[in-house]
Formats: C-alpha cells, structure tokens, sequence
C-alpha cells in the first residue's frame, strides 16, 4: 500500500498479488481492475528461466522435475492454478475483467 499512496502516478499499479493478498477496498471502489491470465505453458517457461536468477531457489536437475513442481505448486510465487481460480472469483465484478493474454493480442482493449 505504501507504493501505491507514494507513486508519482497513481492512475496506474501493476501487481503480481495474488487476489486473496490484494486489499479488499479496490473490490469496492470504483478502480477498475484488469488480471491478464498467462497460459500456463508460458508461464511455466517464464518461472524455468526466471528460477536461475533466484539465488535461494534450489536447482532443479531436469526441465521435467521442475514441471512437476509447478503443477504442484512448489515453484516461486506457487500455485498458477490457485493464482487463476482466487481472480477468477472476483471477474463477477463490475469493475473487474480478466482477459487472457492471448485475447489482448488479437483485440487490445
């Protein structure tokens, strides 16, 4: 919350947060929230390679013991799959869309 009440520019804020940890009142405001959900293939890619730059991420001996990781759950920021189900909850909202990455390619908002 700090960020966002110190940022130059608040009509704008970017967040990895899952939608259990992100604060409740933006749900009742009149802010519109825009979650663009990855396809879990990228994602998984992304957090592979990302992973080498995390100095207390264990190594990870194959490309397939780290995709049963992720489908497990035991990768950093955890589960994709919770990460979706916990927005999806909220797409319910007026003032909420969750579009998926590849939507925005082919019709950008």
């Amino acid at each position: 919350m700090e960020m966002v009440k110190n940022k130059a520019n608040s009509h704008l804020f970017t967040s990895h947060l899952p939608a259990h940890l992100f604060p409740k009142s933006y749900f009742t405001s009149k802010a519109k929230i825009l979650y663009v959900a990855r396809n879990p293939r990228d994602v998984l890619v992304s957090l592979y390679h990302l992973k080498n730059y995390i100095p207390s991420y264990p190594l990870c001996p194959s490309f397939e013991h780290f995709f049963e990781d992720f489908l497990q759950g035991n990768v950093p920021l955890g589960s994709w799959f919770d990460h979706i189900k916990g927005w999806l909850v909220y797409e319910k909202f007026r003032e909420v869309f969750v579009p998926n990455h590849e939507e925005l390619h082919q019709d950008p908002l």
